[in-house]
């Protein structure tokens, strides 16, 4: 569920450009790439739960 953000952001900038939204559009999607940098860490940072 931490990925639903950058992937709403993503369909949000689409449909603005589309409708001929640039800036609305190239705004949600740096808020979509920060977004999916935050879930990256998130992941990446966690604790594995499995013995390697």
């Amino acid at each position: 569920m931490i990925i639903m953000p950058s992937i709403l952001l993503t369909v949000f900038g689409t449909w603005m450009a589309i409708r001929g939204s640039r800036t609305v559009a190239i705004t949600a999607w740096v808020l979509a790439i920060l977004a999916m940098l935050g879930a990256m860490s998130y992941h990446m940072d966690d604790v594995l739960k499995i013995d390697l």
